[in-house]
């Protein structure tokens, strides 16, 4: 599959996940933006830069199948809910499973709710046994999570984010990653989810 045609793939799953949550998707946008930033600034050659776009754009497809009354809940999850809704990452790995060309993309997007420190899901992974691009993408997710409004929480400023994801190195994410991105937040021009066109390839 060419590279264009990979693009036309990975922009019909979007529009497809836009369909089912218009915030999952612009999240994911907006996600996918911050870890292409953050991978420039890591050194990543344009090839891997691309594909870590893709796993940001996809990084919750997993999402199209978690039941509405779990993902617009406007307040705290049950045990059984938050169960549900771990599966998303276990799930956009099952269904980007059939599209070969899509395949680089599955460690990140099964992995990137893993912790630095062995806590996360779905596996368990600790420090260097998570992907690199799965490391990028906890940071990046969680800096837009916490800085756009979602139905159950209201955001933070960029600068309460900024010293979250300082507090939280070693523990929910990689050290380095989370150095590098706190760079990269501190100088960024606009408000979260704009201005980011320019990141773009």
């Amino acid at each position: 599959m060419t590279l264009a045609s990979n693009d036309e793939t990975v922009a019909l799953l979007v529009r497809i996940a836009e369909e089912r949550d218009a915030y999952t998707a612009q999240h994911a946008k907006r996600v996918a933006t911050y870890a292409l930033a953050i991978a420039r600034a890591l050194g990543y050659e344009t090839s891997a830069q691309h594909q870590l776009y893709h796993a940001g754009l996809l990084h919750d497809i997993g999402k199209i199948v978690t039941p509405e009354s779990i993902l617009l809940k406007p307040t705290a999850l049950t045990p059984q809910e938050y169960a549900r809704m771990q599966e998303h990452a276990a799930i956009g790995e099952s269904i980007l499973a059939s599209v070969r060309s899509l395949h680089p993309l599955l460690p990140a997007i099964r992995h990137h709710h893993e912790r630095y420190d062995g806590l996360g899901y779905p596996d368990g992974l600790k420090g260097e046994e998570i992907p690199l691009d799965a490391r990028i993408l906890a940071v990046a997710d969680a800096f837009d999570a916490m800085t756009t409004n979602r139905i159950y929480c209201p955001k933070k400023t960029f600068n309460q984010a900024i010293e979250e994801l300082t507090l939280l190195q070693y523990t929910q994410f990689d050290p380095l990653v989370a150095t590098i991105a706190c760079d990269y937040f501190q100088t960024f021009p606009a408000k979260a989810g704009e201005g980011t066109e320019t990141l773009l390839f």
